[in-house]
């Protein structure tokens, strides 16, 4: 009974002198990527654990053959200080020019020690790729003026639909008006439209003499 107390009592005080960190991913950018296009990962590893944590190390163990990592597949992060010690870190990633739509897993090996010479721990943690190889089919589905009737110097609402009917995502949609002689700004940003979506480009103008439009 005596020998068994014991044990168990051993078995508690490791368990609470660990280190324990736990890797988040906090952002990928764009959240869908194309064909040889450029994104990032943002990685975020806390130490949730009562002592520091030593020779911290993390892997990309898989990331197949239509994805690039632009720094060492191996990083050494060197020490995390206890109750959360937290670092922070960016992946640099581009996709290959003949990849195909679909999504792609990408594995990651974390390990690290509670004492300077130690490395015992080890988890292993993945995140998912979203992955967009059909191109965007951009078109102008409706215009209409508030008002409706338009005289001169008049102060309007010109807005104008955008819509995608392909089966890409459109990113970084911006409309600009060419050979419109009215004041105000010419140009709207829209940004992203998903496929089979619209979405409305707004300018406030005001109205020139008659005859021009």
């Amino acid at each position: 009974v005596i020998l068994t107390l014991f044990i168990f009592v051993f078995f508690i005080s490791l368990q609470i002198v660990s280190a324990n960190l736990v890797l988040r991913v906090s952002d990928i950018t764009p959240s869908s990527v194309e064909p040889n296009e450029d994104f990032t990962v943002g990685i975020q590893i806390e130490n949730q654990g009562d002592f520091n944590a030593y020779n911290i190390v993390l892997e990309v163990k898989y990331l197949g053959d239509d994805l690039y990592l632009k720094e060492d597949k191996i990083i050494n992060l060197g020490t995390l200080g206890k109750n959360g010690g937290i670092k922070n870190l960016v992946y640099h990633f581009r996709t290959s020019p003949d990849v195909i739509s679909g999504q792609r897993n990408v594995e990651l090996t974390l390990s690290w020690g509670s004492s300077k010479n130690v490395t015992g721990f080890k988890e292993s943690y993945n995140f998912v790729v979203d992955i967009i190889s059909d191109p965007p089919e951009l078109t102008i589905s409706g215009i209409k003026t508030s008002p409706e009737r338009v005289y001169p110097y008049e102060d309007i609402i010109l807005t104008i639909k955008v819509e995608n009917y392909g089966k890409g995502i459109a990113k970084n949609v911006i409309v600009k008006l060419d050979g419109l002689d009215f004041e105000g700004v010419k140009e709207a940003y829209i940004g992203e439209i998903n496929p089979h979506e619209d979405f409305p480009a707004r300018f406030g103008l005001r109205s020139s003499k008659q005859g021009e439009k």
